[in-house]
């Protein structure tokens, strides 16, 4: 699981895997880089865009590290 707490505004993360529980199937075990992280310490969301130009927001629990 990625916690997304590493990660600074700044920062991008490369080979960010969509977990393989995920609600969305069609989702499940996509590759992408987060582009943006939004929140604060409490509840993060993470903005993350695909191969295809696709973009999505993840939880930190929905994404692990490729």
């Amino acid at each position: 699981m990625f916690t997304g707490e590493s990660m600074r505004s700044k920062e991008v993360q490369i080979g960010i895997r969509v977990h393989e529980g995920y609600r969305k199937a069609h989702l499940r075990g996509l590759i992408g880089t987060i582009k943006k992280r939004y929140g604060g310490e409490r509840y993060v969301a993470l903005e993350v865009r695909f191969g295809d130009g696709r973009l999505d927001l993840f939880w930190p629990y929905d994404l692990e590290e490729a």
